[in-house]
């Protein structure tokens, strides 16, 4: 509703465009400065005045600006050096690290071809001393592992019901006493297996540590063949110490006298430093003296005519006659056995009869040398002829009970310069030899 004047102005402004705004009002006069322009001259005037600002504080304060700019740098440059450094430290620690740990590896691999040496010098010595301990077995009558009796045991009904009948009532059995332990004096220790480098990888740890085990692992295994080779040395010759005694054999004058020897003269450097190779050393000795000892038991009845422990029924000298039941002169020894049973020649020598005889049945007879020989009679069965070379633990017949006997059974005798002598010192020897006790 337009305004109204009461007092009737005719004004179109006051009729019309009361409370209207004119589209020209505000706007400047054509001769005054646009809007425009008046901004874009604020701008630059603003603008020159903060380059303004900026160009004075460097020029009033340019040379600090300077110095702290360049102090960043030089404090961004020091601590890249820093770490360059660090870095390079770390990769040389790490490359020594490794050198080290190969110098290990090395170092353990050397000890390991100086252990393999050494045990390879070890089984050169070990197979050369078996071989020379193994030269002459029998000169021991030792009877092999496997013919060996069992240990003793109460004997049952079944096996007393099995025996055999005695050839005769006098039953006498040789019970040598036992022999004592020959005392070991030093063993070798095995040695350990060597330190495996922390640092290695783990394919040379398991390789180093298997050829360690293994190398361990032989070295106790020739140990073990050693000790063993000293102890059954010990006791063959604490045996054939023993047999000697028993047999009451003093040295020969031929034995006293100097023998022919000579060679080059090589001074002796002492006892190896090695306690491997000071044992095998000692078992030489000992292997020596072993065979020096043997020697004297060349030629004597002291391999056990049977095998077994001979169980002796019947003993030599006064006995009464079985069959005519009077006083009579045993010239043997009479050994229990079973038909079929082999018949073992005492010693080595000639064989000089193999004849049936009418008292001694199937008989075998053999010369020793130095007038001494052996009998072997009632038997079943010969296996060697007259003439014949045999060595000692030979078989040359089978046990019987031919010619003047009662039951199977060996009669054994020992003669010198053809006098029968009583055979159970041989015997005993014998049984001394072959380890029954």
């Amino acid at each position: 509703m337009a305004y109204q004047s009461s007092y009737g102005s005719n004004h179109p402004y006051a009729r019309d465009s009361f409370g209207r705004r004119h589209p020209d009002y505000g706007m400047p006069a054509a001769s005054g400065v646009s809007r425009g322009a008046y901004l874009t001259t604020l701008c630059a005037a603003v603008l020159f005045a903060v380059w303004s600002g900026v160009a004075t504080v460097f020029l009033v304060f340019g040379d600090g600006v300077v110095q702290r700019i360049a102090l960043t740098q030089s404090e961004t440059s020091r601590a890249q050096d820093a770490q360059i450094a660090a870095l390079t430290t770390e990769i040389e620690r790490l490359r020594s690290s490794k050198f080290v740990d190969q110098e290990k590896v090395d170092r353990q691999l050397s000890d390991l071809a100086n252990i393999q040496r050494m045990i390879d010098a070890r089984q050169k010595a070990l197979g050369a001393l078996t071989q020379s301990f193994n030269r002459n077995p029998e000169i021991t009558g030792s009877v092999p592992a496997n013919t060996l009796p069992p240990a003793s045991q109460p004997a049952t009904d079944k096996d007393q019901d099995a025996q055999k009948p005695r050839p005769l009532s006098d039953t006498f059995l040789v019970d040598p006493p036992r022999d004592r332990p020959a005392s070991m004096q030093s063993r070798i220790n095995v040695p350990r297996q060597p330190a495996i480098a922390a640092g290695a990888g783990a394919k040379a740890k398991h390789d180093i540590a298997s050829a360690a085990h293994a190398l361990a692992k032989l070295s106790a295994q020739q140990a073990q063949a050693l000790n063993a080779i000293e102890i059954d040395l010990d006791q063959r010759a604490a045996r054939v110490k023993k047999a000697i005694t028993e047999l009451g054999i003093r040295p020969s004058a031929a034995s006293l006298r100097a023998t022919a020897v000579g060679g080059p003269y090589v001074p002796f450097n002492g006892v190896p430093e090695d306690a491997y190779m000071r044992q095998v050393f000692r078992v030489r000795l000992a292997t020596a003296e072993h065979e020096r000892l043997a020697k004297q038991l060349d030629g004597l009845p002291v391999v056990l005519p049977v095998r077994g422990p001979a169980e002796i029924t019947s003993g030599f000298g006064l006995r009464v006659d079985p069959f005519i039941k009077r006083l009579a002169l045993h010239s043997g020894v009479d050994i229990r056995g079973d038909t079929g049973d082999r018949v073992l020649a005492a010693a080595a020598g000639t064989v000089v009869t193999a004849e049936r005889h009418k008292a001694y049945g199937l008989m075998v007879e053999i010369d020793h040398g130095n007038g001494l020989s052996t009998r072997y009679a009632h038997l079943s069965a010969i296996t060697v002829k007259e003439g014949a070379k045999v060595p000692a633990g030979a078989a040359i017949g089978k046990i019987g009970s031919t010619g003047r006997s009662t039951a199977p059974h060996l009669h054994f005798e020992v003669r010198q310069n053809g006098d029968a002598i009583d055979p159970r010192r041989y015997i005993r020897a014998a049984k001394t030899l072959a380890g029954f006790q």
